[in-house]
């Protein structure tokens, strides 16, 4: 992940693309969004690094931290655990205990090093909204979301392939419409989406600025 702003590259006014006066889509981005809407996830292990570098920093001054991701799918609500155990900063190298919890209810984020434990209830018990739909929660998953909701939130294109593109993937770039609840959080995303395989049709690669 990263929070370097980008220019967003469209003339058309903010307004006007809200409006729906977009071309029609992609064909092979409509089926690339079938594929991300149509991949259910029961239960995720994953290995995790999280990137952080904001545009002033100089290349050696980027954050990352690395770790694991535990993501179960329950009733009415998922859950998930994020663990970083290492981060990076230019050449040095320190352990981490980071953890951020959200049990269906509540996040929880506790930082060893500083030994504290921030908690805050994101839905109540009653609450039938969706913490993990785009455009409307808190933690809106880069997979399973309605291929409308998408559309709805953001312009989607196809990127061209470039070398540091992961293998064998389809790499999306998302820009936010005006007028939007995303548009106020995100410049652009850009999802990375495996082919083949155990992963086909899972973003691999996330970037968020």
């Amino acid at each position: 992940q990263t929070t370097a702003p980008a220019s967003q590259p469209s003339s058309l006014p903010a307004t006007s693309r809200a409006a729906g006066t977009q071309p029609s889509l992609d064909p092979v981005v409509g089926e690339i969004l079938t594929k991300l809407e149509q991949r259910v996830v029961s239960n995720l292990r994953a290995r995790l690094a999280w990137r952080q570098q904001y545009l002033v920093d100089q290349p050696e001054d980027m954050l990352t931290k690395r770790g694991q991701i535990w993501y179960r799918k329950t009733e009415p609500v998922a859950k998930f655990l994020i663990h970083f155990t290492e981060q990076t900063r230019g050449e040095r190298k320190d352990t981490l205990d980071e953890r951020h919890l959200f049990d269906g209810r509540w996040y929880v984020e506790l930082q060893s090093r500083t030994k504290t434990l921030t908690r805050r209830e994101v839905r109540r018990p009653d609450d039938r909204s969706d913490p993990y739909r785009i455009g409307q929660g808190m933690f809106p998953l880069p997979f399973g979301q309605k291929k409308e909701d998408i559309l709805r939130e953001f312009e989607v294109s196809l990127a061209p392939p470039t070398a540091d593109d992961p293998p064998a993937t389809d790499h999306l770039h998302l820009l936010p419409r005006g007028g939007t609840s995303t548009g106020q959080t995100y410049k652009e995303l850009d999802f990375w989406v495996d082919r083949d395989g155990a992963t086909a049709g899972l973003p691999i690669k996330v970037r968020v600025a």
